[in-house]
């Protein structure tokens, strides 16, 4: 699913209050919801805010101790977004944009910079989706559009031995934008046919001597996932692409991937 997420370092509030208002008091984005939304705008001081949007609205952003320093290159008074570079995503993102009267105007098609029409100080950056959320963390952009799934995956700070979430520097704007559904699932090889379900495939690897390998490039998601089960006989096989061919390789036993 896609989201609206704001960088916690980010300084230019008009411009990210006039786009984040226009997506979400649109009858545009009211049409695509299908779920109450929830928007957050920052106060001055760098602590989050919310404001209700449908039913409910809650969550934090903790406050960065960096908040006020401009980041290294970039403009004062200059609102960075960034948009997913191709695919689907891409284009369900300008036609989003488009239906609100918020046109990407793009004037070389190799060029990764593009502006957004009647939105002022504002520059618009193509990325790929997953880096849209590592350069929010760092506060390199201001607002990204980008899966709900990769936010997961990577927007938080997380202790690199327990996988356990320490802080966030995101804010989620909006939740919910009614395009890029997707969900997370395992796969194994045809040829098991023992293998009905997850449950037959944790029992089996849980009495095993060797460790299920998993290909996969949402470490923390199956990390958590794996946790909620109580199913500790598992190691990581990490890949970026082509996950199905690791089993047949005999790299890995099993893939999780979307």
């Amino acid at each position: 699913m896609a989201f609206v997420a704001s960088s916690a370092f980010s300084q230019t509030d008009s411009a990210r209050s006039l786009l984040c208002d226009r997506l979400t008091a649109s009858k545009v984005a009211a049409s695509r919801q299908k779920a109450p939304s929830r928007i957050f705008m920052e106060k001055k001081d760098g602590s989050a805010a919310t404001k209700k949007a449908g039913s409910t609205a809650s969550a934090s952003a903790s406050e960065s101790s960096e908040s006020n320093d401009l980041r290294l290159g970039r403009t004062p008074g200059i609102m960075r977004i960034a948009i997913p570079s191709k695919g689907s995503m891409s284009d369900e993102t300008k036609q989003l944009f488009q239906e609100i009267g918020a046109d990407v105007i793009l004037s070389n098609p190799r060029q990764y910079t593009a502006v957004l029409r009647d939105i002022p100080n504002l520059e618009v950056w193509l990325q790929r989706p997953s880096d849209i959320v590592r350069k929010l963390v760092e506060g390199d952009i201001d607002l990204g559009i980008t899966g709900g799934d990769l936010v997961a995956e990577y927007g938080d700070q997380y202790n690199d031995v327990t996988h356990h979430k320490q802080q966030s520097n995101l804010i989620v704007v909006h939740e919910d934008l009614g395009f890029g559904k997707c969900r997370l699932g395992f796969g194994v090889p045809i040829a098991w046919t023992h293998i009905h379900n997850v449950d037959d495939l944790l029992a089996h690897y849980a009495k095993s001597e060797t460790p299920l390998r998993v290909a996969t490039k949402f470490t923390r998601q199956s990390f958590l996932f794996f946790e909620s089960r109580k199913f500790t006989n598992y190691k990581f096989v990490v890949m970026d692409g082509a996950l199905e061919a690791s089993t047949q390789m005999g790299t890995a036993d099993c893939i999780i991937d979307l």
